[in-house]
Order: C-alpha cells, then structure tokens, then sequence
C-alpha cells in the first residue's frame, strides 16, 4: 500500500477529495478492501461519506466491492447528492455521471446495487419529477422499466 492508503487506514477524516481521488485512481489491494470493510462494519467509516467519495472515480470491480459495502453496511440507497447547485437522487447522479458507453457496465452495476438495496427510482430526481422521468425526459437510455428489473 502507499502512503494515502496508510493515511486512510489511520485516519480517514483528514484526507482532502484529492487524496481521495488519488486512492480511488489505484488499483485497490485486498488489504486495503478489508480494512474498508472493517471500517464500515465498526462504523468509523460513514458509508453515505464513503458514497460521494467514490462514484466520481468508479471504474474497477474494487469500486463496485466497496460501493456494495456501503450500502450493505448503512448507505442510503436514495442518497440526494450535490451536482451543479442541486441536491439530486443517486440514480440521477450516476447516469449522469457515467454517460459514455464504456462506462456502461459499472454504471449499470451500480443501479442494480442500489435497486435491490431499496432504491426507489420514483422519489423526485431533484429536477421536480420523478427519477425515471426525468431520464426518459432527457433521452438517457437506462435500465430502469419494470421489465428490465423483474427479469
């Protein structure tokens, strides 16, 4: 591990969003994963904080193991998050932030995670309708109908 990944081991809460962002950018070893998971199961580590750390810099099946850790672990999966002056539902965030085809599969790993955690994509977006319909009324394909999700 680096020193960043020492410093998060030791206290967390006197990282910067860099040095956050600098340790979200690594590949992540299972040494670290399980000392964020200790961190989350004793509580030293709020997992909502943990959320909006992290989905900027997602894009390894390490990200996904330690986004499902949050929310298996207390995470909010209807989390209101701050985007462009507004407070906007996960969902949202996340198809906005992973727009690009390549990010395809995390994105959508992501929406399935939050999903069979209670998400519920019918509370407002934070654009004044609901999550799905303001990704239908700004075209963005997504795998939210009830037939995508019950099958």
């Amino acid at each position: 591990m680096n020193n960043i990944q020492n410093k998060f081991l030791s206290d967390h809460t006197s990282l910067s969003d860099n040095e956050y962002k600098i340790i979200f950018n690594l590949k992540l070893n299972n040494v670290f994963l399980y000392h964020v998971r200790i961190s989350l199961e004793d509580k030293s580590i709020n997992p909502n904080n943990l959320i909006k750390l992290l989905l900027p810099y997602c894009k390894y099946d390490e990200h996904l193991l330690i986004f499902s850790l949050c929310l298996r672990n207390g995470g909010n999966p209807n989390l209101y998050i701050n985007f462009n002056d507004k407070k906007i539902h996960i969902i949202v965030y996340i198809y906005l932030l992973y727009n690009k085809n390549e990010d395809e599969s995390i994105r959508n790993t992501m929406i399935l995670l939050l999903i069979f955690s209670g998400s519920d994509y019918n509370l407002d977006s934070g654009f004044n309708s609901s999550c799905i319909n303001y990704l239908n009324g700004i075209r963005v394909p997504h795998i939210l109908s009830k037939k995508n999700i019950d099958h």
